[in-house]
């Protein structure tokens, strides 16, 4: 090959060819030529063999051979070690040489050839066997492609509240790990500019913050406001079926929808089951210090500890001593931001 010849590097070439004297006139040539001869097989099984153990840069194979012919030695190369595959032929057929195009030949000659033949088969072949290759590595991205493209297409089952998804092991898990695993490609997280001007805006003081939780800690809470006077006990009586539930209010962490009920997080790390809706309960417990910050949960603002970016323009809720957060949604952002404003005013 004449690039390989420029830079001094030979070509190697593995030669199957069961008839000896035919093969020394073709290895002569070769050489002659500047190509490396690595070795030599007289069937196609030994061919096989030593393409694997050799690795050359071209095969040139005779077609008809013991044990196993060229055009099946061939086929066995291109599954175990894909190298470009000259074959030799006696006869110039049509046929044939529509079938070894079809098995994936980089190339053919016919007996007796050339070195200027051989050297103009080896060029064409070894290009032709590279786009073959690109061939198939672009066949086999389009396959994985078209399969994640399948398995998207279906149903995915998502929590409307923390956006989990379900996968086909039944586990929930994380939107992004969930696209990852699916699909290969690593998400990066970023902020829109909305989302970014919105975060600003929900910056809050942590100094303030700190502050009017360690006065909650220290001392009793604040006198309520002339609204909130039905609450100056901080207690809230409830009748839950054929129960009576007594709660101090400022022992309520959050509390949360469950279809006709609703479940009050207190500060002992217990979950109390409520026959009440979570409209009632907003119109209950004091505006001052509890806050809904989505359709279904709202929180006391004393034990909220941080704010954080989530998914689809909402926020997660970390609370005091809790380890699964809560979602609030954009619709009630507001609303928190004008509370924690007024409290770094205060």
């Amino acid at each position: 090959m004449e690039m390989s010849r420029a830079k001094k590097i030979p070509t190697r070439v593995l030669l199957a060819e069961d008839e000896v004297l035919v093969g020394d006139v073709i290895e002569h040539e070769l050489e002659k030529g500047g190509y490396e001869i690595v070795g030599r097989a007289r069937n196609g099984q030994l061919a096989v063999e030593l393409t694997n153990k050799l690795k050359p840069d071209v095969v040139i194979m005779d077609i008809a051979m013991p044990k196993m012919n060229g055009l099946e030695a061939m086929r066995r190369i291109f599954d175990t070690c894909p190298v470009p595959v000259i074959l030799l032929t006696a006869h110039d057929a049509e046929s044939f040489i529509v079938d070894a195009g079809m098995i994936g030949a980089a190339g053919y000659l016919v007996k007796p050839s050339n070195i200027r033949e051989m050297d103009r088969a080896i060029t064409i072949g070894l290009a032709r066997f590279n786009d073959i290759m690109e061939l198939r590595r672009m066949n086999v991205r389009l396959q994985e492609a078209l399969e994640k493209v399948r398995i998207l297409s279906g149903l995915v089952p998502i929590c409307g509240q923390c956006n989990k998804v379900r996968d086909d092991s039944g586990a929930w898990r994380v939107l992004d790990e969930y696209l990852e695993t699916l699909t290969g490609v690593k998400l990066m997280h970023a902020i829109c500019p909305e989302c970014k001007a919105s975060a600003e805006h929900m910056a809050v003081d942590e100094r303030i913050t700190v502050g009017r939780r360690a006065a909650a800690a220290e001392g009793p809470p604040p006198a309520p406001a002339e609204s909130e006077k039905s609450h100056a006990s901080d207690h809230e009586v409830v009748i839950s079926g054929d129960a009576l539930q007594v709660f101090k209010l400022s022992d309520i962490k959050y509390i949360e929808a469950k279809d006709d009920y609703s479940i009050v997080h207190t500060t002992d790390g217990k979950k109390h089951v409520v026959r009440r809706l979570l409209n009632k309960w907003e119109t209950l417990v004091p505006r001052s210090s509890f806050l809904r910050i989505h359709r279904s949960c709202i929180v006391n603002l004393n034990y909220v500890l941080k704010i954080e970016k989530w998914f689809d323009h909402s926020y997660r809720v970390f609370i005091r001593d809790e380890i699964e957060s809560v979602v609030m949604s954009r619709r009630y952002g507001a609303a928190l931001r004008g509370k924690l404003n007024k409290a770094r005013e205060e």
